[in-house]
């Protein structure tokens, strides 16, 4: 939660925490306006408490349940909303770490993840690893073309072995 508003723009976590302080703001107000309209026990007599009771009892599974059910629906729809929020931070960059290794397959550009993104060190790490990568390729390909001319203005190369080299170019040059 390092940037919960930032200027005018809301991220999620702005929100959810506004809606949860509405919810218990709400559940404030209910609860002291029915204290305050509960009656005083003094003026009761026994005929009233044991009708009051049977009628508690009588309510109350159906008013535990619904409010079990409103806090459920609640808790489901804030863990929704923290999953979404983690997922699209995660998710992406994973996508381009996927992009990223079938782009060095090919030689292609690398991607970047997104500025408000987790895992930019992670990222910058990977594409530093691909390029390091690419460079020794590169350079193999170079080696092994050099070392394959050399050979055959020679005429020394063995057709098996030649064979395997050139298989081994065709490993390392982009599809």
């Amino acid at each position: 939660m390092r940037d919960i508003l930032k200027g005018d723009q809301f991220s999620a976590w702005g929100l959810l925490l506004r809606a949860s302080a509405a919810v218990c703001a709400v559940l404030v107000l209910v609860f002291s306006v029915l204290l305050i309209w509960i009656p005083d026990a003094d003026t009761t007599d026994y005929a009233v408490v044991i009708q009051a009771h049977s009628i508690t009892q009588r309510e109350l599974g159906p008013a535990l349940l619904l409010a079990g059910l409103v806090l459920l629906a609640i808790g489901g729809i804030a863990v929704g909303v923290i999953a979404l929020y983690a997922s699209f931070r995660v998710a992406g960059p994973l996508y381009r770490f996927a992009r990223n290794f079938e782009a060095a397959r090919t030689r292609g550009p690398l991607l970047g993840v997104r500025g408000n993104d987790e895992l930019q060190g992670l990222s910058r790490h990977v594409i530093d690893s691909l390029h390091a990568i690419q460079r020794q390729r590169n350079e193999f390909d170079a080696d092994l073309c050099q070392a394959l001319a050399a050979a055959q203005a020679e005429g020394a190369l063995p057709p098996d072995l030649r064979a395997r080299l050139l298989d081994w170019r065709d490993r390392v040059r982009p599809e």
